[in-house]
Formats: structure tokens, sequence, C-alpha cells
């Protein structure tokens, strides 16, 4: 498997972390009343650490 013309195939799992790939589960009806957009900024929140934002405790987000 090539990323970004490196062959990650043999890297540990920790090693295509840091290089930027991750894998996701395909289960595509767990927020189905959510739009495209709204999905893809979750999963853009949960990279970014900032997941928790949803219901954050008071006071502890980090993130706007």
């Amino acid at each position: 498997m090539l990323l970004l013309g490196e062959d990650v195939t043999r890297l540990e799992p920790e090693a295509r972390v840091r290089r930027g790939l991750v894998r996701t589960f395909q289960i595509n009806q767990l927020f189905g009343d959510l739009t495209p957009l709204e999905t893809l900024a979750l999963a853009v929140d949960e990279r970014l650490g900032c997941g928790a934002r949803l219901a954050p405790p008071a006071g502890r987000s980090r993130c706007a």
C-alpha cells in the first residue's frame, strides 16, 4: 500500500497513524438524521480532539 509514494505495507499501525493514515468503520447509518456535511464535521472534530465539545464538562472544552 502506498501513501504519498511511500510503501507503508509493513509499517506498524502507530507508524501509519503518524503519517496521517487512519482506519474508519463504514457504519453509514449511525447518525441518520445528520447531513453528510454534519457527519463529516463530527469526524473532523474527533480527529482534532474536539469530539467531546458536543457535551463537554462545564468549563472544560478546549475547542471553540
